[in-house]
């Protein structure tokens, strides 16, 4: 701001002394200006919303500015350089559209700057959700692999003692179950049509520590083939309810 005003204060092609000390006292009466601007008016009036008084205030900032810039000018400038003899071609209503331009300016650039710091901060909490929602899944993996395996082998135990046919299908269903959990479910999304692969495998498994009265029973409707989710969300509802029907049984 000084070195775009200095040239345009300069009456010749080269800047002299008396130009910068003219620009100088300028620019400080321009900085108080804005300086309220910037950290009083924004931050009590903006920022809460009283646009009325921010207006009125900011108005009243730049009026009240350009008339002390033009005392200033005009009584103290020539008292404190006695050297230097300072002549202002420029009116009232000049250094009033001076100071409206850079209040204007300086108050466009904060709030810009709060809209970037903004946005920053929002970029870091949806990626915190993010992180946070992968934690909350993992751990819910977590939790369901030990209970689901401990549970499903006292299910095959108990058909080993009864000598069942059945005893190798539920071994076979257990082990694609297990490798859905262990390799397919690392991943961000899988198709929905094969989480409900899984969840029939497991309800078929579940089913044999149940009675036939209190077992599992889910309807699947229509939908579409491409639709994805994450893996594991529909598993603990329904490793949930067999775990309290079994309770129930118990």
């Amino acid at each position: 701001s000084f070195t775009i005003l200095v040239y345009i204060f300069a009456d010749q092609k080269a800047v002299m002394t008396v130009d910068l000390l003219y620009t100088l006292s300028f620019c400080l009466i321009l900085f108080l200006t804005v300086s309220l601007q910037l950290f009083l008016i924004i931050p009590l009036f903006l920022k809460s919303g009283r646009y009325f008084f921010f207006v009125l205030l900011s108005i009243a900032n730049v009026v009240f500015g350009a008339y002390i810039n033009t005392i200033w000018l005009d009584n103290f400038t020539s008292f404190l350089f006695p050297d230097y003899f300072f002549v202002s071609d420029y009116t009232y209503t000049d250094i009033l559209l001076f100071f409206l331009v850079f209040v204007i300016l300086s108050t466009l650039l904060k709030l810009s700057k709060k809209w970037f710091i903004l946005n920053e901060e929002k970029q870091s909490l949806l990626a915190f959700e993010k992180d946070k929602a992968e934690l909350h899944l993992a751990a819910l993996r977590a939790q369901i692999n030990p209970h689901f395996l401990f549970n499903s082998l006292n299910v095959i135990y108990s058909l080993s003692l009864k000598n069942s046919k059945e005893t190798s299908s539920i071994v076979l269903q257990l082990s694609d179950i297990l490798r859905y959990i262990v390799y397919d479910s690392n991943t961000d999304f899988v198709a929905l049509d094969k989480e409900i692969g899984i969840l029939e495998k497991y309800k078929a498994v579940q089913n044999y520590r149940i009675p036939p009265d209190l077992r599992v029973r889910f309807e699947v409707g229509e939908f579409k083939n491409e639709i994805r989710i994450p893996p594991m969300i529909l598993l603990p509802l329904l490793e949930t309810k067999s775990t309290r029907l079994a309770s129930m049984r118990e």
